[in-house]
């Protein structure tokens, strides 16, 4: 598979090896269907167009695998095609954000590429916003609510007011990976929000040196 991938990474579109890598993507093993999943991203960032759409036609359908690798690479997957690929997996991409796994939390990093025009997708960011974590689970390990704060950052500009509540209130969580990932996403819906920026601000003196470091980039490359 990999030398196909060369080959139309190197030269002109084959249909013939780009269908060869299709049938890839439904082997009977795991790994090289997930491993199908990468390099199809990558010729769809390549060539773009009809080949993109016939990509994300194929990385709809390994969302619905039995594997939560491949669904996982697939999902990571949207992530690398434009926002109108991700346009067209949209419906499938919220239903897996219900997995509440890492398949989720990569669905949500595709969503949030949608920027101004995901408003129909925003439902689904709240509620996963409200997802508890698992008991036992650590404050920095990853969540999803701490992916849709991310994503709401981005997508909540189609509809500011309607996010901005459950984002402020999200932003005094007693989780502090969460809280200042709900500042920042208020603060860029809201330039003029106090509270988030001093939210960050008491963050960016953390004693937590990612918590620091986080704030600091934040606050020196958002005006």
């Amino acid at each position: 598979m990999r030398e196909a991938e060369e080959r139309l990474l190197g030269g002109q579109f084959s249909d013939k090896t780009f269908n060869a890598i299709v049938r890839y993507s439904r082997s009977s093993r795991e790994v090289t269907r997930a491993n199908a999943c990468a390099s199809l991203a990558v010729i769809a960032r390549r060539y773009g167009g009809e080949v993109e759409t016939r990509v994300t036609s194929v990385l709809i359908k390994a969302l619905s695998d039995s594997s939560q690798a491949v669904r996982r690479t697939a999902a990571e997957s949207f992530s690398e095609l434009s926002p109108t690929a991700i346009k067209q997996g949209e419906k499938t991409l919220v239903e897996v954000l219900r997995e509440g796994n890492d398949v989720s939390w990569f669905a949500t990093d595709a969503l949030a590429r949608l920027g101004k025009d995901g408003t129909a997708v925003l439902p689904a960011l709240l509620k996963a916003l409200e997802t508890t974590p698992p008991a036992g689970v650590q404050d920095e390990a990853p969540q999803l609510r701490i992916y849709a704060a991310t994503a709401l950052g981005q997508v909540g500009v189609s509809a500011p007011e309607t996010v901005l509540p459950a984002l402020k209130k999200a932003m005094t969580n007693q989780n502090p990976f969460f809280a200042i990932e709900a500042a920042k996403a208020v603060r860029m819906l809201d330039r003029t929000n106090a509270e988030s920026l001093a939210i960050i601000r008491e963050f960016a003196n953390s004693p937590r040196s990612s918590l620091r470091n986080d704030a600091n980039h934040f606050l020196k490359t958002t005006k």
